[in-house]
């Protein structure tokens, strides 16, 4: 009897027990010579939304490809590199590491897939979908190479779970395409039983399930600080995606004015500038308001509005797939504009708008303070056009959440790889494809059709009664 029982509670646990996923093996050649080294076993949870609520979907990595190549830099100053590991059907993990005064840190991480796809069936948006963290976790130095065999999991933006099982990371100084002796342990190793409690957002339901994991890698040395992964996300895009051949890493453009609110000068002719290895890969003129809807302590909504002016602290990032600018303006404003590459088209893929309720900007605000409220949204088709193209309008206007976003004089070229600092191809214009537009244009066509018509009609009535008069 008792065998009976211990063996029906292993025919129990061995059901509940989730299967690790197998290592995978990932290396950059550099000039035939391998520069990175990536062991992974790591799986992803995705929540989503469905017209029946929000459901979850866990996707690994056993039909990614082994040895699948990255980018190291460059510049030749051996500060970063970057793994794209492309996980079918459509999903990618990128993951970004630079040499911080000798020491290996992992500083971004991207998870980017397509909705609706065959694990996510029923997802009820369409697009593409950016989830992103930043770490800025220290791993080891560049001299040794990086192991960890607890399960630790990150969490990105818009739901998205990274849970690894086991790794081994050596990025910087690989001789002999090995990792080599010198080898430096996460502290969970030695610690198995030090785990928190910590949630797992759904994207809006706002529920949450708890499983007792760790939430950061950390050294076993005492030469390296004990970094925390930051679960929530305040920062903005540092990094991008699958970087041009040619540029894989961006040096920003970054205009160092202060700004000031008591400005008037206009952006509406101003040009921000993204531009890597003195080429540019984005060029937008437009000029920019914001305007941000709030509860007042008397119990009122109202509306600040900000016109961001041509001192504004701007810089930007260039990739092969996406091409991004951000723009920050006072009171922890900050505007995020990612342009999407696909099939040789550009368009405006997601807008992220950050701010505070600062009390110099909102001193009747009912909740006022430092704290920094994300709002953003996707898109798949909004200024489309091919990347050959310069997308014109007269003016775009999109509400994001309780952001109302408008920008006038409006015109971009993205995914160029030019010297030149001026937009240049061939102009479309939003506004021949609005249906408005086509419209009213149409209306007074129309109306100037008629009275052509009545007035031919006025003047062979009067001609007629002329001959009419002439033969009496």
């Amino acid at each position: 009897m008792k065998f009976i029982i211990v063996l029906l509670i292993l025919i129990n646990a061995s059901l509940v027990i989730k299967a690790i996923p197998p290592v995978k093996h990932f290396h950059i050649d550099d000039n035939e010579n391998i520069c990175a080294k990536l062991d992974l076993s790591a799986d992803f949870t995705i929540y989503y939304d469905t017209n029946n609520g929000t459901k979850s979907a866990t996707l690994n990595m056993s039909e990614s490809i082994d040895n699948q190549k990255g980018l190291c830099s460059l510049n030749k100053l051996d500060t970063k590199v970057q793994f794209n590991i492309s996980i079918p059907p459509t999903e990618n993990l990128v993951l970004n590491f630079i040499n911080q005064n000798n020491s290996v840190e992992l500083n971004s991480v991207y998870f980017i897939y397509n909705t609706p796809n065959e694990n996510l069936p029923d997802a009820d948006k369409t697009g593409m979908v950016i989830a992103y963290a930043e770490p800025n976790v220290k791993l080891s130095n560049t001299n040794s190479y990086f192991e960890c065999n607890s399960r630790v999991h990150f969490n990105l933006t818009n739901g998205v779970i990274i849970n690894v099982y086991s790794t081994k990371i050596k990025v910087f100084n690989v001789v002999n395409s090995s990792f080599g002796s010198d080898k430096e342990e996460c502290s969970q190793d030695f610690n198995h039983s030090s785990t928190v409690s910590t949630t797992s957002p759904h994207p809006t339901t706002g529920k949450a399930s708890t499983t007792p994991i760790t939430t950061t890698w950390s050294t076993s040395t005492t030469k390296t600080s004990n970094p925390t992964y930051k679960t929530t996300q305040t920062s903005d895009f540092t990094s991008l995606t699958k970087a041009r051949t040619t540029n894989p890493f961006t040096t920003p453009h970054i205009s160092t004015s202060t700004p000031k609110l008591t400005s008037t000068q206009s952006t509406n002719d101003f040009v921000y500038k993204v531009s890597a290895n003195n080429r540019y890969c984005l060029l937008l003129k437009s000029g920019v308001a914001i305007t941000i809807k709030y509860n007042s302590t008397a119990n009122q909504v109202k509306t600040r509005t900000f016109n961001i002016l041509h001192n504004a602290t701007y810089f930007g990032s260039c990739s092969y797939a996406f091409d991004i600018l951000v723009i920050k303006w006072v009171s922890g404003l900050s505007i995020n504009l990612t342009f999407a590459n696909s099939s040789s088209s550009s368009n405006l893929n997601q807008i992220i708008v950050k701010y505070k309720l600062s009390p110099e900007y909102f001193p009747d605000a009912l909740n006022k303070g430092n704290a920094t409220i994300t709002e953003s949204e996707v898109y798949s088709d909004t200024c489309k056009m091919p990347i050959t193209n310069s997308y014109k309008c007269t003016t775009v206007n999109f509400d994001i959440g309780s952001i109302s976003l408008k920008l006038s004089n409006f015109q971009y070229e993205a995914f160029q790889n030019s010297i030149s600092d001026t937009i240049s191809n061939p102009e479309i214009s939003c506004d021949a494809r609005n249906p408005l537009v086509a419209i009213i244009v149409g209306v007074v066509l129309a109306v100037f059709l008629i009275l052509v018509v009545i007035v031919f009609l006025i003047f062979r009535y009067r001609a007629s009664k002329k001959i009419g008069y002439e033969e009496i």
